[in-house]
């Protein structure tokens, strides 16, 4: 309220709170906090879909008719937030999921790294 919800409505400002995940070391060990105590950190960006839907966002979003949505890592300072090329191209191209990204070119350079699950299909061929 200090800061007036933005310049919104106050019921279109909704807030949510970041899950924790365990804290483990490379060799997948957890990392302790105290003695008997595990220690925690953010879950990073791979936790706010899991918030979202946990806590009510997306079936208010649903009831409001919201069809896409805008997400950016808060470390990204080059970002263009509502880039309206990038959004338009996923909206016109009728994606599910858009991603910008730069390649990563060694190992140890701290920024994240994007994973897919690829499942594969066997048929029969007899």
């Amino acid at each position: 309220r200090e800061n007036e919800f933005f310049g919104m409505r106050e019921q279109d400002l909704m807030l949510f709170t970041q899950g924790m995940a365990p804290m483990v070391n490379r060799s997948g060990k957890f990392l302790l906090a105290e003695k008997h105590r595990i220690s925690m950190y953010p879950n990073g960006n791979g936790g706010v879909f899991r918030a979202l839907m946990e806590q009510g966002m997306v079936s208010d979003m649903k009831s409001r008719g919201v069809t896409s949505l805008f997400m950016c890592s808060i470390d990204n300072l080059l970002a263009k937030v509502g880039d309206p090329i990038f959004v338009g191209l996923n909206e016109l191209s009728r994606t599910e999921v858009g991603i910008k990204t730069v390649e990563k070119l060694n190992p140890d350079e701290l920024f994240g790294v994007f994973c897919s699950r690829k499942i594969a299909k066997h048929e029969d061929a007899g």
